[in-house]
């Protein structure tokens, strides 16, 4: 008898725990950047727009506060370039960078509720990152457009780039990882569906060394990413 008293605690005890997590998932835009030490001549650095897919789970542990484990797939990135002139300003040469940074985020959450649909949300993340591309567009001469090409280097990988003619050895300029801080906003529309706004301060950086082999200096570039969600729990 003890023993099934126990058994029957046991699973009870372990279905209203279940009860406490929800799943769900989660969809949205991302308005993404990267800070750093750009070296002299960079114009601008812009922003990109992208996008993150994934799931989550929720934990209330109090009335004020819930903690939730998301899973997403996050595109991001920059572009920045650089233009010299001559001639008083009658024509050019330059490069644009379009810098393309796919990762696997891990962000844990935790939800303060200032009231019954509206909560404060704060939490770190660690981020894998799974791919990173930057296409080079160069302009050799703009008052002759046949001279320019594109090159499009693999950061994570060394290879062998051709630069209009000169061929070029690049290292792997990208780390792995990348870790950072989120603090944000949730609002529940009904139940089941919610908003969510995010800034994504990041902590470590992304590259090793930007400049592809030519030099042993890092920019110094950290992630930053505003991030509009709308999300369904199961």
């Amino acid at each position: 008898m003890k023993k099934i008293i126990l058994t029957s605690f046991m699973l009870c005890s372990a279905f209203a725990f279940s009860q406490e997590i929800k799943f769900g998932a989660k969809v949205g835009l991302n308005l993404s950047n990267l800070s750093g030490d750009y070296p002299t001549g960079i114009d601008e650095h812009n922003s990109k727009i992208g996008f993150h897919i994934g799931g989550f789970a929720e934990y209330e542990i109090n009335d004020k506060f819930i903690i939730q484990p998301e899973l997403l797939f996050s595109t991001q990135g920059n572009t920045y370039g650089y233009k010299d002139y001559y001639g008083g300003g009658s024509y050019y040469d330059g490069a644009d960078y379009n810098l393309k940074l796919n990762y696997l985020n891990l962000p844990i959450i935790l939800k303060y509720k200032i009231i019954e649909k509206l909560s404060i949300d704060f939490g770190p993340q660690i981020g894998y990152l799974m791919s990173a591309k930057t296409k080079i567009d160069v302009t050799e001469d703009s008052r002759d457009p046949s001279q320019n090409y594109s090159v499009e280097i693999d950061m994570l990988n060394d290879g062998i780039y051709n630069f209009g003619g000169t061929i070029v050895q690049g290292k792997a300029s990208a780390n792995r990882f990348d870790f950072s801080l989120n603090i944000g906003t949730s609002y529940d529309i009904t139940e089941k569906i919610f908003i969510q706004g995010r800034y994504n301060l990041g902590l470590s950086t992304v590259d090793k060394n930007s400049t592809n082999g030519e030099s042993i200096n890092s920019w110094n570039m950290k992630n930053g990413v505003f991030q509009l969600s709308a999300g369904y729990r199961f």
